[in-house]
């Protein structure tokens, strides 16, 4: 079997198409979404209808929560995060807003011995951004697997590896250990490669094998829809850079 795990799409439907290009190359059995498909960028519905195609299953982030409840908006957000909530507000219909409402905060699939979560499973909107922190979500989920995003930053943490630094194609996530896993950001990442990332993992044999993909879209289209919109350019700016 082999599952994509997608996180912070942040309304960049450039990116979101880019990757379901790529996903159908590589015959996915399952997608899974773990929340901010909207937030930030400049095409909420298209990114919010695309997912719903897409998604076998999804969770909530910040910024769906912060759709929901403007005041959290407004009390947690930076000012381009709020502009960007606000412009979602006035983008998304009360059916889309609906169903955006019913979405979990996270989702334990014990079949796949997989837990999702956004920020954290202990914390939903914690930033896991450390091996120290890292280590101390470890015992809060039973799973072998806990995927989560919301730093827009991958990594691999293991219970007995630690931080594994050298993240290769293919790459077995082997013994009885549990790992914790962000699987970076399709519209929005953080880590210097402008490339939209997601993972994919595939089960063989009851092993977990680990791939992150990395896809190139087309950024200026996306500036370009910012600037029309007239959201903070920075926000397009830092497209480019992936920071």
């Amino acid at each position: 079997m082999r599952i994509a795990v997608l996180s912070d799409v942040h309304s960049n439907w450039e990116a979101l198409k880019a990757v379901w290009y790529d996903l159908k190359e590589l015959r996915i059995d399952a997608v899974y979404f773990l929340g901010d498909i909207i937030g930030y960028g400049p095409q909420p519905r298209a990114c919010w209808e695309t997912a719903c195609v897409m998604a076998t299953d999804m969770i909530r982030g910040n910024h769906e929560e912060g759709l929901l409840d403007l005041d959290f908006a407004a009390k947690y957000f930076n000012g381009s995060a709020l502009t960007g909530v606000q412009f979602t507000d006035q983008q998304l219909n009360v059916a889309e807003k609906a169903a955006i409402a019913r979405l979990p905060y996270n989702l334990v699939l014990p079949e796949l011995d997989i837990t999702l979560a956004h920020g954290s499973f202990s914390d939903h909107w914690d930033y896991i951004d450390e091996a120290d922190r890292a280590r101390e979500e470890i015992p809060h989920f039973q799973t072998k697997l806990c995927f989560v995003g919301h730093t827009h930053i991958p990594f691999i943490f293991g219970s007995e590896e630690g931080l594994i630094k050298d993240i290769t194609e293919d790459m077995l996530l082997a013994g009885e250990q549990k790992f914790l896993i962000n699987v970076g950001s399709v519209g929005q990442p953080r880590d210097g490669d402008c490339r939209a990332c997601y993972a994919v993992i595939e089960i063989r044999e009851g092993q977990f094998y680990f791939d992150l993909r990395r896809v190139f879209y087309d950024i200026q289209k996306t500036a370009d829809a910012i600037y029309k919109h007239d959201l903070p350019s920075w926000l397009a700016e830092r497209l480019f850079s992936g920071e």
